[in-house]
């Protein structure tokens, strides 16, 4: 009598239960989750793009020069922002891909691959969203006037503040910006495989 064979179907039920059953994580889907990646990478080039619109008093005080051409702090903060949300796009696709290419998936691949998305999910989405949300303050405070920077810098926070060996910022804000249609294009690219079933 010849053992029965393990049903790819059931295999994939199981997987998505698990995956839905494991939290917030899970609701999402991997295409939606990379596609908010490419949205922060949007907003860092805006954020960065902004220093060049800033009110001329702020820009005169504390910026030398060209926008694009200042080497910032922040600026380094919002590389490695990008940095992180790429990382984790492109894990989080490689995590779609594998899936999409298993035939079946036994439940501690299933969860193997469920904890692989998290740990991408949290690079990308927690550290990138909270280094957004730090560029995106210290970028546009300017916009509030000299005294509200004054009273920063008597707090000991310089949001403008130079580092020789950080990256221009306009380099950054271009990074930002290719980094983001790249990101996109790769959650257009999953959101078609997982749905492209051979047949």
């Amino acid at each position: 009598m010849s053992e029965p064979r393990p049903d790819p179907t059931r295999s994939v039920h199981d997987y998505e239960l698990i995956r839905r059953r494991h939290g917030l994580s899970g609701i999402v889907s991997i295409p939606r989750k990379i596609r908010w990646c490419s949205y922060l990478s949007f907003v860092i080039a805006a954020s960065m793009g902004a220093l060049a619109v800033l009110p001329p008093s702020v820009r005169k005080l504390y910026l030398e020069g060209e926008a694009a051409n200042q080497s910032l702090g922040v600026g380094l903060v919002a590389l490695f922002c990008v940095g992180a949300v790429v990382v984790g796009a492109v894990g989080l696709a490689g995590v779609a891909l594998r899936r999409g290419r298993a035939e079946s998936v036994s439940r501690e691949h299933a969860w193997f691959l469920v904890g692989l998305e998290d740990v991408f999910s949290g690079i990308a989405l927690i550290t990138g969203a909270l280094g957004v949300a730090a560029v995106t303050t210290l970028t546009v405070v300017g916009f509030a006037g000299t005294e509200t920077v004054e009273r920063l810098l008597a707090a000991g926070i310089d949001p403008y503040r130079r580092l020789a060996w950080a990256p221009e910022s306009g380099f950054v804000a271009l990074a930002a910006l290719g980094c983001g249609v790249f990101v996109f294009l790769l959650a257009v690219t999953t959101d078609s495989s997982m749905r492209w079933t051979p047949g």
